[in-house]
């Protein structure tokens, strides 16, 4: 499905006459935002936390900290969630 996508693009700007120089430039211009790619590296992060087993840790330091109090369970997703982000540096995680 992509494949016919980015082929029915550059089919359609060749027939429009735009240069594939310009093309290509405007492409990479496009994918070097720094908001772009912080999603894929924030992912991959996620990955390789999850992968090596960090994040269950991370969960379980939680849970052993504030698991036996009532409402436990939404201290430990909070602390959790702290403890990733400010692993990462987004505030937003």
């Amino acid at each position: 499905m992509t494949i016919a996508v980015f082929l029915g693009s550059l089919l359609g700007a060749m027939a429009l006459g735009i240069d594939a120089q310009i093309l290509a430039q405007n492409l990479i211009e496009g994918a070097n935002s720094f908001t772009l790619l912080a999603v894929p590296f924030f992912l991959l992060a996620g990955e390789i936390m999850n992968a090596g087993g960090l994040s269950k840790r991370i969960v379980n330091a939680a849970l052993a900290v504030v698991g036996h109090v009532r409402g436990g369970l939404g201290y430990v997703a909070i602390i959790a969630a702290c403890l990733l982000a400010s692993l990462s540096g987004s505030a937003v995680a």
